[in-house]
């Protein structure tokens, strides 16, 4: 039996998705904050209608994808414009993503709807920190390294 391991980050990769067909230009996101990358699959909803009448019971449940979550260290502008936008507003965007371990295959998503906000503690210990979650809208590819 083949296990499939996957041992921390070497490196997270993204792409902003233009509007205009293009192929676009992918860049490290730098460097990723320790213990933060994971990749989920969603929790289904599900949705139960149940009878007052009889014992009739009606379950619907619906997929929700997968999830990637991860906090940048340290963002440099370049990488807070490419999140947040210029004026670090933030907004959803659409993004593209290659994550490649220490050890196990990479995972591409295609394309994610991604959410980005400022996480800076002001203290003798603290650090700026991008979160960032990133809800899968396209096909998910796992390969091995090259």
């Amino acid at each position: 039996m083949t296990i499939n391991a996957t041992l921390g980050v070497k490196s997270i990769k993204y792409a902003v998705i233009p509007a205009t067909g293009q192929t676009p230009a992918v860049a490290s996101v730098g460097d990723v904050y320790q213990d933060t990358a994971n990749f989920v699959t969603n929790d289904p909803t599900v949705t139960e209608h149940i009878s007052e009448t009889s014992s009739k019971k009606i379950v619907m449940s619906t997929k929700n994808g997968h999830k990637l979550t991860f906090s940048i260290m340290d963002p440099t502008d370049a990488i807070m414009k490419a999140f947040l936008g210029d004026d670090y507003s933030g907004g959803a965007k659409e993004m593209k993503f290659e994550v490649e371990p220490e050890k196990g295959k990479i995972l591409t998503i295609d394309s994610a709807s991604t959410r980005a906000k400022i996480n800076t503690t002001y203290s003798a210990k603290g650090i700026t920190l991008l979160d960032v979650e990133a809800d899968t809208t396209g096909a998910i590819h796992y390969a091995d390294p090259a």
